[in-house]
C-alpha cells in the first residue's frame, strides 16, 4: 500500500491545494475522485463526492 494512504495527515496535506476550506477528504475512488466530509458550520457531517 502507498504510503499517502497510510497517513491521513499526508492525504489532508495534498488535497488542500484541491478541496475549498471546510472539506475533509475521508475516502477515494479508483478514479482519483474524493469523498469528504464536510467540517464547516455550513456543511457539517455532509458528505460530497468531489
Amino acid at each position: 500500500m502507498d504510503d499517502m494512504y497510510d497517513n491521513l495527515q499526508k492525504n489532508i496535506d495534498f488535497s488542500d491545494e484541491l478541496l475549498e476550506v471546510g472539506f475533509l477528504p475521508i475516502a477515494d475512488d479508483s478514479g482519483g475522485n474524493q469523498l469528504c466530509i464536510g467540517i464547516s458550520e455550513k456543511h457539517y457531517g455532509e458528505i460530497y463526492f468531489w
